[in-house]
């Protein structure tokens, strides 16, 4: 997503706002005047006003998730890659689930040759500080 598009829902939002200030002057003239409260348009200030603070509040959303990451090629949050930024982010913890071998456990230990419950013991504790489980076996 480019700053202009970020532009367009911060606009969007305004009119939106500014629409449902419109119908809520419309609305306190038609009392001034003595005449019924219209409800369709004071439903739809309603509708405007709620529509412009969440089309705000998701745009400071993506911008907040977007600092996480990398800038884009011109140096602005880059708001329209967020998911591919999370799955690259995934990727590249799964490595590190993965179970170790007997060498890596022996390098781990750095010394002598590890028992199987010496072994069992550190994958238990790899597994764990990668959150991965494994279930029950026999």
């Amino acid at each position: 997503m480019t700053a202009a598009t970020q532009a367009e829902a911060l606009r969007l939002a305004q009119e939106c706002a500014d629409y449902a200030t419109s119908l809520r002057s419309t609305i306190m003239v038609a009392k001034l005047e003595g005449k019924p409260e219209p409800v369709s348009m004071v439903r739809a200030a309603g509708l405007f006003e709620r529509a412009a603070a969440r089309i705000a509040e998701l745009e400071a959303s993506r911008f907040a998730y977007a600092n996480e990451f990398e800038p884009n090629a011109d140096g602005d949050p880059d708001v329209g890659s967020i998911h591919a930024n999370i799955r690259a982010l995934k990727a590249q913890a799964q490595p590190a689930r993965e179970p170790l071998t007997d060498e890596q456990i022996q390098d781990l230990i750095g010394f002598g040759d590890p028992t199987e419950q010496e072994c069992y013991l550190v994958r238990l504790g790899w597994e764990a500080a990668g959150g991965t489980t494994k279930e029950k076996q026999g």
